[in-house]
C-alpha cells in the first residue's frame, strides 16, 4: 500500500514523503491503528482529487486523473484500491497553493449503506488544519489520513514500521541516491539498499540495451561481484540476493530476484541457480512506455517478459553467468574449507576398516559403555588418506599419495587445468577418491598383493573410460 501511494507522490514531484504509523498502545504489543502520509509535491485541484477517488481511469475528461509519460502510475487504481484492502476509512486533504484546501474522503459503512461505491467531499475543518500544521509542510502537497483497520489486516506497529522502511529502501533506491526524494517512517531517514551493489567500488558492470523496432525497449546491466571482499558480511545471504531484479521507472518492481527459467527469460544452458552464483547481479531497467513487452501486472511487482526480449537478454547474459561460474568454481576448489571437507570425506572412505566401538556416556545417566570381548584391545586403524592439498609440483604426476597419509593433486598436471579447476565440491571429491583408490593399488602391486600387471590394466582402465566420459558425465559445458 505504501508503495502505491509513494508512486503517486513522485509523480507528483514530491521530493519529500513521510509515514507516520501510529498503534493503539504503547509497547511490542501495539497494533497499527493509523497512518498518515504527507509529501509535497503540486498537490491536487478539486476535479482531480474527486478522480484520485474513481476506480481506474475515468472516461470523463472531467475527473480523468491524467498518466504521462515516465509516470510511475498505471491505471490510476493503486491508491485508492491499496487503501481499500488495509483501511475501512480514508480522508485526502490536498492544496496546490497552500492557501485553498480541498478534501475528500470514503467511509466503508456509508459505502454499505448505500451498496455502492462513492466517495464525499468534506469541509476543511479546524482539526484538518491542526493535522495539516502537524504532519505537512507549508506550500502545496497532499496529506492523506488512513484509519478503522480491517481487522485480518491488522499487524503489530513495530513490524509496520520495519517491513515499510525496508520496502521503501529497496525499491527506490534509485530515487533515493539520485536524492530525487527523501522518505521518512515515523521520522526515521530510510536508506537506500541497492540489491545489486552498484556503488560499490569493487562491484564492475556491463550494459547493453536490448532494441525492438529500432527502439530502446530495457537495458541490461550485469553486476560482477567476484571482486567484493567479505560479500556475506555486506549483502546479508549472498546467495537469497544472487539473481536478476527488475527496475521500473527507477523503482525496483521484484524485491525478490528470480533467475533463468522464469519471468519470460530462458534457462537454456544455466540451468537452476547455484551457490556459485552468489556474486551475480542482474538489472533489467525500463520505462512505463513498454510495460506491455515486459508484461508488468497491475500491482507493479511481477513482470513476464515477451520472449524475444527474453532470449535477447539470455544471450547477453550467458557469457558472464558462465564466467563467473568458472571462477566461483576454481576458488572454491582450492579454499581450505572445501579442501577440509574434501579431505573428511576421503578420510571416511578410506577408513572403512577401522573400528570404532561405542564409548562415552551411556543412553542412561551414570552408564558407560567399555570395549569388551573381540573389541578390547584392539586398536582403531588410521586411514589410508587423512588429508588432500592441491598444489604444483612439476607436469607429472597427477596425483602422489605421501607416506604422512596426504593424497596431493598437482594443478600443473595437463589433465587438471583441463577439467579440475572448474569442479565442485562433490566433484572434486569424486575425484579425490579416485586418485586414493588408484594410488591404494599401486600400493598394493608395490608390495605383492596383486600383480604389477593387474594394476596397471586397472589404472589404464579407469584413466581412459573417465577421460573418455568426463565432458558428458560431468557436463561441464553447464559450467
Amino acid at each position: 500500500m505504501g508503495c502505491e501511494l509513494l508512486d503517486n507522490s513522485l509523480d507528483a514531484k514530491a521530493d519529500e514523503f513521510h509515514v507516520t504509523i501510529l498503534g493503539d498502545e504503547e509497547g511490542k504489543k501495539s497494533k497499527v491503528k493509523e497512518v498518515i502520509i504527507a509529501d509535497n509535491g503540486h498537490g491536487m485541484t478539486k476535479d482531480l482529487l474527486e478522480g484520485s477517488f474513481s476506480i481506474g481511469r475515468s472516461t470523463t475528461a472531467q475527473h480523468r486523473v491524467a498518466r504521462f509519460k515516465g509516470e510511475h502510475g498505471k491505471y490510476g487504481l493503486g491508491g485508492t484500491m491499496y487503501s481499500l484492502v488495509h483501511f475501512d476509512k480514508k480522508d485526502t486533504i490536498t492544496t496546490t497553493d497552500g492557501v485553498v484546501f480541498h478534501k475528500r474522503g470514503y467511509d466503508m459503512e456509508n459505502v454499505k449503506d448505500l451498496d455502492r461505491w462513492h466517495s464525499l467531499e468534506q469541509p476543511i475543518s479546524d482539526d484538518d488544519m491542526v493535522l495539516w500544521g502537524q504532519y505537512a509542510k507549508k506550500g502545496p502537497g497532499t496529506l492523506i489520513r488512513l484509519t478503522n483497520p480491517r481487522g485480518h489486516r491488522t499487524i503489530k506497529t513495530v513490524r509496520a514500521v520495519s517491513e515499510m522502511k525496508k520496502r521503501f529502501g529497496y525499491r527506490y533506491y534509485a530515487d533515493i541516491r539520485r536524492n530525487k526524494i527523501k522518505i521518512f517512517v515515523n521520522g526515521q531517514e530510510v536508506e537506500a539498499r541497492c540489491p545489486v551493489m552498484s556503488t560499490n567500488k569493487h562491484v564492475s558492470a556491463t550494459s547493453k540495451q536490448i532494441q525492438v523496432g529500432g527502439k530502446v525497449a530495457c537495458t541490461v546491466t550485469y553486476y560482477d561481484l567476484a571482486n567484493v571482499p567479505d560479500l556475506e558480511g555486506i549483502d546479508g545471504n549472498n546467495m537469497s540476493n544472487a539473481g536478476i531484479y527488475a527496475q521500473r521507472e527507477g523503482a525496483l518492481v521484484n524485491e525478490t530476484p528470480f533467475w533463468f527459467g522464469e519471468k519470460g527469460i530462458p534457462a537454456g544452458e544455466i540451468t537452476t541457480k547455484r551457490q556459485n552464483d552468489s556474486r551475480s547481479r542482474i538489472m533489467i531497467s525500463f520505462t512505463s512506455e513498454y510495460d506491455h513487452l515486459m508484461g508488468i501486472d497491475n500491482a507493479k511487482d511481477d513482470l513476464e517478459i515477451d520472449h524475444a526480449i527474453g532470449d535477447a537478454i539470455y544471450e547477453f547474459l550467458k557469457p558472464f553467468v558462465q564466467a563467473q561460474r568458472r571462477r566461483a568454481n576454481s576458488s572454491a576448489a582450492t579454499s581450505t574449507k572445501t579442501l577440509k571437507n574434501v579431505s573428511q570425506k576421503v578420510s571416511k572412505v578410506s577408513s572403512v576398516a577401522a573400528i570404532q566401538p561405542k564409548k562415552g556416556p551411556g543412553s542412561k545417566p551414570g552408564r558407560q559403555y567399555e570395549k569388551t570381548g573381540k573389541f578390547a584391545g584392539r586398536e582403531e586403524k588410521l586411514p589410508y588418506v587423512s588429508e588432500v592439498t592441491i598444489e604444483a609440483f612439476g607436469s607429472d604426476p597427477l596425483y602422489r599419495v605421501m607416506p604422512d597419509r596426504q593424497l596431493r593433486i598437482n594443478t600443473e598436471h595437463p589433465f587438471y587445468q583441463k577439467y579440475m579447476p572448474d569442479m565442485t565440491e562433490k566433484q572434486l571429491t569424486a575425484m579425490a577418491v579416485l586418485f586414493m583408490t588408484l594410488g591404494a593399488t599401486e600400493t598394493e602391486a608395490r608390495l605383492g598383493t596383486i600383480e604389477d600387471a593387474i594394476c596397471k590394466q586397472t589404472q589404464r582402465a579407469v584413466i581412459d573410460y573417465m577421460v573418455k566420459n568426463l565432458d558428458k558425465k560431468l557436463r561441464f559445458s553447464d559450467c
